[in-house]
């Protein structure tokens, strides 16, 4: 598994209450024997997991660093001696022609999750398509919208929504407006303007080069 990587496992010893990974590489799509190398660092957590398809254009199907691809997966983590995991379930999300395309499997998933204290919260973790499938991104977006319309308890959405707050990239051009990283922007802030959400950015920057160099 790609996902195996030293900065993913070390994330855990942080003891963080919710740890949420995406883009999780899969080979046979065994979601298994990522559960138990995560299960056989730490015991404490309960891992919950969404697996989907690559696209029929994205290069890893056919090779990623001289292996295949057979799809991706998204975790969310949930801490034993901070949640009542009895109570906490995966949500699904989706209705209709949505759920019938499988829209956002892999990349979306939502847990609805209950404290020990008996609080109730949606943790959802979003892995969202790349700027240059703005009409992916729109759809997921809208999608969302749309589920969290109803929801009356706290929604916490994190992950990689693959766009930045206004005046947030670092190192990148100066934004034109047909520029497929302006429009992803423009996309991500109408959102969180539909959703009455707020942002709550990185301390750091939450991007670099896989080699090395440029940071976002």
């Amino acid at each position: 598994m790609v996902c195996g990587d030293r900065k993913r496992i070390d994330t855990l010893t942080l003891n963080p209450y919710v740890t949420c990974f995406q883009d999780i590489l899969l080979h046979g799509q065994d979601i298994r024997s990522i559960k138990r190398a995560i299960g056989e660092f730490s015991s404490d957590y309960h891992i919950f997991s969404d697996i989907g398809a690559h696209a029929n254009d994205d290069i890893r199907r056919t090779n990623y660093a001289g292996w295949r691809s057979s799809g991706m997966a998204s975790l969310t983590m949930l801490h034993r001696g901070i949640f009542n995991i009895h109570q906490c379930t995966k949500y699904e999300w989706r209705t209709g022609k949505d759920r019938r395309s499988q829209l956002g499997r892999g990349r979306v998933l939502w847990i609805k999750a209950t404290t020990i204290t008996g609080k109730k919260v949606n943790i959802i973790n979003v892995y969202q398509a790349t700027s240059r499938n703005h009409e992916q991104q729109e759809r997921l977006y809208d999608a969302l919208a749309k589920a969290l319309g109803p929801t009356t308890d706290p929604c916490i959405l994190v992950g990689d929504v693959n766009a930045s707050i206004p005046g947030g990239r670092i190192n990148y051009a100066l934004p034109m407006h047909d520029n497929p990283t302006t429009t992803a922007d423009h996309l991500f802030a109408n959102f969180v303007e539909t959703t009455k959400g707020t942002i709550f950015p990185p301390a750091q920057a939450s991007w670099k080069k896989p080699l090395g160099g440029t940071k976002g």
